[in-house]
């Protein structure tokens, strides 16, 4: 289940074309993108070892991310993106926050480990689902002539 935000959450512009579809990607394209180091720290040590403020840290990044793209305009042709980025990170904060709350070695517990790999499964969908409205896109900009960069493969 995601966590979309609202359409008042967000500043959506009615317009709609390649200049507005591009200065949106060049916008948001860094903001997705954590370092390898962060991804193998979490890998290697979120069960094992990671500090309440070490987990704390990644809950502030993808809350800031979520802040900064809440102010960025996005064309309502592509909202959906908008959204579907904004429920990765939601569900980011909510799995390190269930770590952080009630992970425990020594309890085995069934329902964490649902809770938890509901949390994995959304963040993953919605990087999935992401990716195909942006191929979408660019299919449908190619088709039309528009957004040289897409048409030209770059």
């Amino acid at each position: 289940v995601f966590d979309f935000p609202d359409d008042k959450e967000l500043v959506i512009v009615s317009q709609n074309g390649p200049a507005e579809f591009e200065k949106y990607f060049e916008e948001v394209k860094g903001l997705m993108v954590a370092p390898d180091a962060d991804f193998q720290n979490i890998q290697s040590r979120l069960f094992d070892g990671m500090s309440d403020q070490e987990i704390d840290s990644y809950i502030e990044k993808l809350m800031a991310t979520e802040k900064v793209l809440k102010t960025v305009s996005v064309p309502s042709d592509i909202v959906n993106i908008q959204k579907l980025k904004i429920a990765g990170l939601r569900a980011g904060v909510k799995m390190f926050e269930l770590v952080r709350d009630r992970y425990s070695p020594e309890t085995e517990s069934p329902e964490f480990w649902a809770e938890l790999f509901n949390k994995m499964v959304a963040i993953e969908t919605s990087g999935t689902l992401e990716a195909q409205a942006w191929n979408q896109l660019g299919d449908y900009l190619k088709d039309t002539g528009g957004w040289e960069e897409i048409a030209d493969g770059k």
